[in-house]
């Protein structure tokens, strides 16, 4: 599954290796973060990336620009192929983040890494924001620092599935979505001492536009972790969400939805059946004064008229499985 980015947060190198080893061939790539960096530095990043493994480098590197583009021309020589930094160390340190980026790829004639930027830990609730001084609502800090991100030439974005419909709907198709706090499905293996607030499902997030879902305890803390990710990935198949929508020739609200609804479907995975009642006494009698209808999974949603904004608020509520 080219969208899951297994997290290896463990304590050694070894443990690490045989993960690696064991989920290779179901995963798009692995996640080091900094309790594994710490405990086995640069090396561990070598040794994957040399046996073909793409490395997200999670180290949120957050500090004065000319600091921030040494380490990422530094992680950039490792051969990672994403790293991340935090967005509010402002829009100075994110440019010189990119440049360092493109600069020493240039030098060493290899593929720049993509660069992306935390918004909001997944931890954090407003409450965490306000003991900051912060006044925002999340969602308002998250959308701040992502368009800041973004004007800094930056390619992405780490956001908690909570936020992704309206960054995706915001900031494009080609705007990188990184998402962690995954649960749900697999998570039956979570620790009983869980510190992500803002957590979803993996077909939840994906069917909100997430990019990338990084998954850690539900798959490393499972007693099969193949068998994990498989079923995750297996889930993860079935997120396109099918809509039905009823209309009719020569009818304007019709259009106007449809055209709603491929809007939407450039930002996530969407199949569309359009009925036209017209031949059918049954399907007029039922739809004739309503039309268009729009059908999610079988339910009916919405009649005559339906914003983007709408539709993709329906569709983050559509459970995975349904």
């Amino acid at each position: 599954m080219e969208q899951l980015l297994v997290a290896l947060d463990v304590d050694t190198g070894r443990q690490a290796l045989a993960l690696a080893d064991r989920l290779r061939g179901i995963t798009g790539g692995f996640k080091i973060g900094s309790r594994l960096f710490t405990a086995e530095g640069p090396d561990i990043v070598r040794r994957l990336v040399e046996r073909g493994d793409r490395v997200f480098l999670d180290l949120k590197f957050h500090d004065i620009p000319n600091t921030v583009a040494g380490a990422v021309a530094a992680a950039t020589r490792l051969g990672v192929w994403m790293l991340n930094v935090h967005a509010s160390g402002g829009a100075d340190m994110m440019r010189a983040a990119r440049a360092a980026a493109v600069e020493t790829a240039e030098e060493h004639h290899i593929a720049p890494p993509l660069v992306i930027a935390v918004t909001v830990l997944t931890s954090f609730e407003r409450a965490s924001l306000q003991a900051l001084g912060i006044s925002r609502t999340v969602l308002e800090q998250a959308d701040a620092l992502a368009a800041m991100t973004q004007s800094a030439g930056l390619d992405g974005v780490v956001a908690s599935p909570q936020e992704t419909v309206h960054l995706r709907r915001r900031f494009g198709r080609e705007f990188i979505i990184v998402t962690p706090g995954i649960r749900g499905g697999v998570g039956e293996h979570q620790p009983a001492r869980d510190d992500q607030a803002r957590t979803m499902s993996a077909v939840e997030a994906l069917r909100a536009g997430s990019s990338y879902l990084v998954v850690g305890r539900p798959i490393i803390g499972a007693p099969d972790p193949r068998a994990a990710a498989e079923q995750l990935a297996r889930e993860a198949a079935a997120r396109r969400v099918h809509l039905t929508m009823y209309s009719r020739p020569g009818c304007h609200l019709c259009e106007e939805m449809k055209r709603v609804i491929e809007r939407v479907t450039e930002l996530v995975p969407l199949d569309l059946d359009e009925i036209d009642i017209s031949p059918d006494e049954e399907l007029t009698r039922l739809y004739g004064e309503q039309v268009p209808v729009l059908l999610i999974e079988g339910q009916k949603a919405a009649t005559y008229q339906l914003s983007e904004g709408e539709l993709l608020r329906k569709l983050q509520q559509v459970k995975g499985g349904t």
